[in-house]
């Protein structure tokens, strides 16, 4: 509209300007310029050029143009009011705490909300410098240092610091600053913007001391069932260490059936104390796997061989498939491995009560990963459905009634979930209530390339028998409970070992440096000195003495307690309650005397 208007004043002036001259030339007597009525379309065009050439001057700019962009600057004036009103509007209301400062530092902006925040309101922090008088003492550097960035134009996000309102209360704010420009690109200051965040850490220092009391509580229940462990193992040691030496006594048939009843107990207690451990572990995140060379075929053939006298004893069947293409050699935690299948097979043999179990074992490799996937199906009871989704919840049993024909703990399907996991799988179960189950899991582990190298680390069974010491190893014993010690000198005794025994780690150290032993056994927590600190001084000592082979005995068999023992010093380490076989295996290599065949014997 204002165009158009513009148009016609120019118009109109044209108009009045041609008709003024055609009057005052035609006023004129004998002016021939031209013959008007010859070339009439001629003579306007000459007039309307001449005439827009003079209204180029100030008499159009005075009459026309002045009034539209005098019009149209006072538009546009009103309307960057308005937006400015708008933007200071926004800026003073935001849910937001926002600040301006100049190149000085000064205070210049201050919005509601930062009143609202500090208890200052606007007129108290106008002109003040505010890093000076706002930020705490301990934050002036670092708010100065970004606030001073900003001014370089170097903006800032997120950073995170601590101011005090007029009342003394702590407020923690997230600020965000920016370069503040003139029109010109002049930096005449900074804009922040802040959030305060004073809840959020107050949640967040709540849920750190709820997650330090949790872990605190962990940790003691850790410890708690540590010395449990150690205090049931110990006296468990000599049960199993009595039973041992009674089995090998003569006795009828009656008597032989109360030791193997007694002694399957006894490990059947362990293994409850094991498992109890193994989840405690895993709840504190202790566990960790080992890393190692293995016999994959070897594994699952000893997981058959260990559990097929359980199903022997109802007459079930147990068979192992291995499928084409599973690799002979891979890498990881074969123990846990091992541990997972058992835990599956004793299942199936525990709610099976006639049929078959099948254990079945593939892989695929990628890369350099193997991918086993293994199942164990099983002829049994099945699980009904409404039990399958907590099956693998800690302490749940698919029967929990008082009535329920099968014992546990509800341990060893979740651990073998988190030990699955731990492995980079998954286990899962298909299930039909009178049907039968097929638990099925996958994990990764390592691909092995050269079978030399996995032969050197862990040779086939046919090519290490287990071994017997030599009749005349000397043997000392360091041990501080007088019942394990009367019961391993006997089952080594029995073995044509010769044993010396002390109570304490200082009766070791004077031992071992008067005496000449071939291997200290050493219990780790003995009064007086404990093992490992026997074993550090006993390092200490010159020639062969120091060097004396030092195997831990011990009770403490936690997640990380092998590492720390052994790292004392000692060079080897057995579990309590004792192996015989096991332990004879040790003395014989540490000893190097030349081995004997223990097959038959133990």
């Amino acid at each position: 509209m204002a165009n158009i208007t513009l148009i016609w004043r120019i118009l109109v002036v044209i108009f009045v300007v041609q008709v003024t001259i055609m009057l005052t030339l035609s006023s004129i007597p004998d002016l021939e310029l031209f013959p008007l009525e010859q070339f009439p379309m001629v003579l306007l065009i000459a007039l309307d050029s001449f005439i827009l050439a003079l209204l180029s001057g100030p008499t159009i700019y005075f009459w026309a143009i002045r009034p539209y962009v005098e019009s149209r600057g006072k538009a546009e004036t009103l309307r960057l009011t308005e937006i400015s009103s708008d933007l200071a509007l926004i800026f003073d209301t935001a849910n937001a705490p926002f600040f301006g400062i100049d190149v000085q530092g000064r205070v210049n902006e201050w919005n509601q909300h930062a009143e609202k925040i500090t208890g200052f309101n606007k007129e108290e922090v106008m002109g003040r410098h505010l890093v000076a008088n706002f930020i705490t003492d301990d934050y002036k550097a670092s708010v100065g240092a970004v606030l001073e960035k900003a001014l370089k134009g170097i903006e800032t996000a997120n950073f995170e610091f601590p101011l005090f309102n007029r009342y003394g209360d702590r407020i923690d704010v997230l600020l965000n600053s920016t370069t503040r420009r003139d029109i010109s690109g002049e930096t005449i200051g900074v804009i922040g913007v802040g959030q305060n965040i004073t809840e959020l850490k107050d949640k967040e220092e709540q849920l750190q001391m709820a997650l330090d009391k949790a872990e605190r509580a962990t940790e003691v229940k850790s410890q708690f069932l540590a010395s449990m462990s150690h205090e049931i193992r110990t006296p468990m040691n000599a049960v199993l260490g009595v039973l041992a030496l009674l089995k090998d006594s003569s006795l009828d048939e009656i008597q032989s059936d109360f030791v193997r009843t007694g002694e399957e107990s006894g490990k059947l207690l362990l293994t409850i104390i094991n498992d109890i451990l193994d989840f405690t572990s895993m709840e504190s995140h202790k566990l960790q796997l080992e890393d190692a060379c293995f016999n994959l075929h070897r594994i699952l053939s000893s997981c058959i061989n260990i559990t097929k006298h359980l199903a022997d004893k109802k007459h079930l069947d147990l068979t192992l498939i291995i499928q084409p293409g599973l690799p002979r050699y891979v890498s990881g935690d074969a123990s846990r491995l091992q541990q997972i299948i058992i835990n599956l097979i004793n299942n199936a043999i525990k709610f099976t009560a006639s049929g078959e179990i099948i254990v079945s074992a593939e892989a695929q490799v990628h890369n350099n990963k193997v991918i086993l996937s293994c199942t164990v199906k099983d002829s049994g009871a099945g699980i009904a459905e409404a039990s399958l989704a907590t099956l693998f919840d800690e302490f749940t049993m698919a029967d929990q009634s008082h009535s329920r024909r099968y014992e546990g703990t509800g341990l060893g399907l979740v651990i073998c979930k988190r030990l699955v996991s731990l492995m980079h799988g998954h286990i899962g179960v298909d299930s039909t209530l009178g049907k039968g189950s097929t638990f099925s899991f996958r994990v990764k582990l390592g691909k092995i390339e050269y079978r030399d190298s996995v032969d050197r680390l862990m040779p086939d069974a046919q090519e290490s028998p287990p071994t017997l010491p030599d009749s005349e190893t000397r043997i000392l014993l360091a041990e501080d409970n007088v019942i394990n010690q009367k019961v391993i000198k006997s089952l080594l005794k029995a073995k044509g070992m010769f044993v010396d025994i002390v109570s304490n780690g200082e009766e070791a150290l004077a031992a071992v440096a008067s005496l000449p032993y071939d291997i200290v056994l050493m219990d780790v927590s003995m009064p007086e000195m404990d093992g490992m600190t026997s074993t550090k001084k006993i390092r200490q000592l010159s020639g062969t003495v120091g060097k004396i082979p030092i195997v831990a005995l011990t009770a403490h068999t936690l997640s990380g307690d092998r590492e720390r023992i052994l790292a004392s010093g000692m060079d080897d380490y057995l579990e309590k309650p004792i192996d015989i076989i096991a332990t004879l295996n040790c003395i014989a290599r540490w000893t190097e005397k030349d081995p004997a065949s223990i097959a038959g014997q133990v």
